[in-house]
Formats: structure tokens, sequence, C-alpha cells
């Protein structure tokens, strides 16, 4: 009875000295994922868009876990050092897999032999690559989450994982080096284990938090330089069209001064007047594409839903069928600009499909608006040929031989005036489709 007492005693002095150790955990938690973060952002440029990559996961962990350990044997003066080395390790095996494991424990290994000397250097190797192994087997199901959603089930399941691998390695180092990890040994190290599960579950969480705010931050500076493309873009096909323009008004205007000597003639009047008609139509769509981008024009919020409802609605849109399955969203927008850009588009659709289809949906921060016609649609070789100023295809003169092929350059212009992308395709039963993606309103 006396040896039992003796064993609570030693169990329950040993457990908090393990609690009294809880604080230099947190500072030293605290320390590791600020070094981290400072790691990551000096690192962005290195591979910004890959987040599960191995190598770049091992080595910015490596770094971390190398200035932890100097840390922690320089500063905090204690016989058992509170390290919370591998619970790095196995977090790097859960998402760098053995590459980025491996380059880990290299870096942390030569930081303990650094800073704590060779004394039990090969248990604190079998311990480290133990943990790096376990990580390992649950890195296939790590890359079939999204790690960048913070779920509490995952954290959980990686605690409980984690903790159970601990106590089995703990008892293999027992059971291989007894005289080294003694029963007192032992239980302490069990003790360390249990006292660390709230730090390793508060660590995994702050760590895939960093993830996430660093991701989200590189994907919107990459939305910023993706849009700021899109506008300088926009304005150099803008400028391209006016040229077009003002070279395609030179024949006209030629022919229509020379034929106004000639007025007296019934037959040259009418000739005047067919120079007019063209001249007119060329005119209206240079205007229509001055204006697109309305610099007069104050941007606000715009319903995008409710536009694409009343234009449907339009007067000269009673005799065709336009049917409409669209997403509440909202957009940033010029109003008049965005509402003749895909007004463009749905009267192409109808002047050659007869029948449109408008849908739209939100995905990653954009609104699609997809508008599809019923028609033949057009050449894949052709689709970055429709948005060329004057560019008509054959199927479009028989249609409609008036028209000046200025539509779609003048909708892509707005589109991308706004930071908004346009597509083509045909859809696989027939007809055209056009896919509109405009930045979604905050």
């Amino acid at each position: 009875m006396h040896k039992t007492d003796d064993w609570l005693s030693y169990m329950v002095g040993a457990f908090q000295g393990q609690l009294a150790q809880f604080p230099l955990l947190i500072l030293q938690m605290i320390a590791l994922m600020g070094v981290f973060a400072l790691t990551l952002m000096s690192m962005r440029g290195f591979n910004p868009y890959k987040p599960l990559n191995k190598i770049w996961y091992g080595i910015v962990m490596g770094i971390s876990g190398y200035f932890m350990t100097a840390l922690v044997a320089q500063f905090i003066m204690v016989p058992v050092k509170p390290y919370i080395r591998v619970e790095l390790l196995f977090i790097v095996g859960v998402l760098g897999g053995w590459p980025g494991g491996l380059i880990a424990f290299a870096l942390t290994f030569l930081a303990r032999v650094q800073f704590g000397g060779a004394n039990l250097a090969l248990i604190s190797a079998f311990e480290g690559i133990c943990y790096v192994a376990a990580g390992v087997l649950v890195h296939r199901w790590a890359l079939r989450r999204n790690l960048l959603i913070i779920r509490w089930q995952d954290i959980l399941l990686l605690t409980v994982a984690k903790s159970g691998i601990g106590y089995v390695v703990a008892l293999l180092m027992h059971i291989f080096w007894p005289d080294q990890i003694t029963i007192p040994v032992l239980l302490s190290v069990i003790f360390s284990y249990t006292v660390k599960i709230p730090i390793f579950m508060g660590m995994l969480y702050i760590l895939l938090l960093v993830i996430k705010v660093d991701a989200q931050q590189q994907n919107y500076r990459a939305l910023q330089l993706q849009q700021m493309d899109a506008k300088v873009q926009g304005m150099f096909d803008r400028t391209q069209l006016f040229m077009e323009i003002s070279h395609g008004l030179k024949t006209p205007i030629t022919r229509l001064m020379l034929r106004t000597e000639m007025l007296e003639d019934s037959q040259q009047q009418q000739s005047f007047a067919e120079d007019l008609d063209e001249l007119q139509n060329m005119v209206g769509s240079a205007l229509d594409s001055l204006r697109n981008g309305e610099p007069h024009e104050n941007a606000a919020v715009v319903r995008l839903d409710k536009m694409v409802e009343r234009l449907a609605k339009r007067p000269i849109y009673l005799r065709a069928q336009v049917e409409t399955e669209l997403e509440v969203a909202s957009i940033w927008a010029r109003p008049r600009a965005i509402e003749r850009a895909v007004g463009n588009i749905i009267d192409n659709g109808i002047l050659y499909g007869g029948r449109v289809l408008i849908m739209s949906f939100l995905k990653a921060g954009f609104v699609h608006l997809l508008v599809r016609d019923f028609g033949r649609g057009i050449p894949e070789a052709d689709f970055d040929r429709v948005f060329d100023p004057h560019v008509r295809l054959n199927n479009g003169r028989e249609v409609n031989e008036n028209g000046t092929g200025l539509g779609l350059g003048i909708s892509r212009n707005i589109i991308r005036s706004h930071g908004g992308l346009i597509f083509l395709r045909n859809h696989p039963e027939g007809g055209l489709e056009v896919e509109i993606r405009l930045p979604k309103a905050a």
C-alpha cells in the first residue's frame, strides 16, 4: 500500500511538473507561429499559388522548427526542455508528405544536435522519424481536404491521430532504450504528450489560419493584377477600335462628297441616300463605342439579375423567346455601360439564334452570366476574330447584311473596363454560349 501511495504521489508530481511548463509551451507556440508567418511572407514569390507544395512546406516549417529549437535551448533553462518539435514534424508530414517531412526533420534534428548536444540524439531521431511517418500516413487524407477551410472535426481527428501515435512511440522508446527511457521517464513523456494536446490543437488551428489568410491575400493580389491587365487590354482594344472606325469612315465620306455634285439624278440621289445610311450606321456604332466607357457615369452597385430581367422584357424582345434562370447577384459597375454590353450580346443571340436562355450564378468571387442562343454557333477558329472591328462571318451576313460587326467588340471593351472577362463556346446541344465573368460587389 505504501508503494502504491508513492507511485501515486510521483505521478501527481510528474503531472504537475508538466503542467508547470504549460506557459512555456504556449510562448513557444506563439514564437513558432510568428517565425512561420514571417517565413511564409518572405517566401511568397517562391511558390505563391501551390499552398500544398511538399518541398515548400518542408523548408518553411523546417526553418521555423530550427529557430524554435534554438529559442528553447538558449532561453528556457530547465532540465527537460519543453519542446513542441514532434508536433511540428507531425504537421509537416501531414501537409508535405515525405519530401517536406524529411526536410523539416533534417533542419530540426540539426538544431537539436547543435543546441542540445549529442546526448539522447539517437532517441530523439527515432522519435522525430516516427512522427514524420505518422504524418505521412495521414498525408493522402489531407490532400482530399481543403485545408484552407478550417473544420473543427478535422482538427479533432488530427489531434486524436497524433496523440495515439505519441503514446505508441513513447512505449517503443521504453522498449528499445529501457536504460535511458525508464518507467519514470516514460510517465513523464506520457504526461508531456497529454499536456500538449490543447497546445497542438491551438497550433494546428493558428497554422491553418495563417495559411488561409496568406492564400486569400495572394488570391486577392492575383485578382487585382488580372483586373488591371484586363483594363489595360480593354483600353488598348478600344483605341484600336477607334482607329479602325476612323479608317472605315473615310471611304463612305469620300464617296458622299463625290456624289454630292450629281444630286440632280434620281438614281444618284438613291446612291447618296444609301451612303448616308451606311455612314449613319457607322457613326452610330462609333458613338456607342465612344460612350462604352461612360467616363462621366458614376459607378454604383448594380443588381445584375434585375438588370437582365428588365432587358428581357424590352419591347423589341416581345416576339422573341427569352428565358432566364438568374441567381441574385450584385456587381460594382457603370449601369448604362454594363447594360449596353449585356444588351448587345442578347441582341446577337436573338438575331442569330431566335431563342435565348440566360443563366447566372456566383463562383469564386465572380458573377457568371451565361447567354446561350439556339442557332448554328460559330467555328472555334473564329472565336477571337468576331471581337475584332468589322469582322462578320458568312452566316452573320446571311441573317443581317446591314450589320457593322462592332457589337461584340464594344461589349468586350465594356466588360474588360469593369475588370471582367468574356468567353465564347459552342454549346454541346447546339447554339453559341457567351459567358461573362464580373467581380461580385463586396
